[in-house]
């Protein structure tokens, strides 16, 4: 995505919002109707335009939509791989088992 420092987990591009959001009361505000959001001021006084804040969101909703989808890629390899150490001993066994049997069979008929 263009703008986008994947070094980091915010967009390289939209430093005023951010320099913006030091000052909301809360760390924690999404610069939604939290009170005290620096962000929700300057978009109220006029000196965001909304249009410069919609783009800031987008490419937050993005940013977190490639999280979650990282993160559940790793969530799906991880079950696959438990999955197949909990097979593995089953497996092999029932190879061994293949084999034994195979091996009696080829004794039986010489």
């Amino acid at each position: 995505m263009a703008g986008m420092d994947n070094s980091d987990e915010t967009p390289d591009d939209f430093t005023d919002i951010e320099e913006l959001a030091l000052q909301c009361r809360f760390a924690s505000c999404t610069h939604g109707r939290e009170p005290g959001c620096a962000v929700r001021r300057a978009l109220d006084e006029g000196t965001l335009a909304r249009s410069r804040f919609d783009e800031y969101l987008d490419a937050r909703d993005e940013l977190y939509y490639q999280e979650e989808r990282a993160g559940h890629k790793n969530v799906l390899r991880e079950e696959k791989e438990r999955l197949l150490k909990k097979a593995a001993p089953s497996r092999s066994q029932s190879h061994a088992k293949n084999r034994k049997h195979s091996g009696k069979k080829r004794e039986e008929e010489w």
